[in-house]
């Protein structure tokens, strides 16, 4: 699953963030996978044997990732057709920076 996540995520990221976003965001996602990885860990042995096994508890968790996924698909901008200049949005974000500094 964190291997899936990781490319999904990162094909995300390539095409929706600026470049100059693009590495601390990454870090920060990287990060924060560390943590769930290590507390998802802890929740799957602490709840196996109130559960009924590994396995159940390991489904019911993995229904936690639906309204993420639904959240992400609804919320984010399709850029499906466009070139990945036109995409990242780079310009506008540059312009947007600039505005906010005057």
């Amino acid at each position: 699953m964190n291997n899936a996540v990781t490319v999904s995520t990162n094909a995300a990221f390539t095409e929706l963030y600026p470049t100059a976003l693009r590495g601390t965001t990454i870090g920060w996602f990287a990060l924060i996978g560390a943590g769930s990885s290590l507390s998802a860990e802890a929740s799957i042995s602490t709840l196996a044997k109130p559960m009924g096994g590994l396995s159940n508890v390991v489904g019911w968790l993995a229904l936690l990732a639906i309204p993420g996924a639904l959240l992400f698909g609804f919320t984010i901008d399709e850029t499906r057709g466009l070139s990945l200049e036109d995409a990242a949005l780079e310009d506008a974000a540059r312009e947007e920076a600039f505005d906010h500094r005057r």
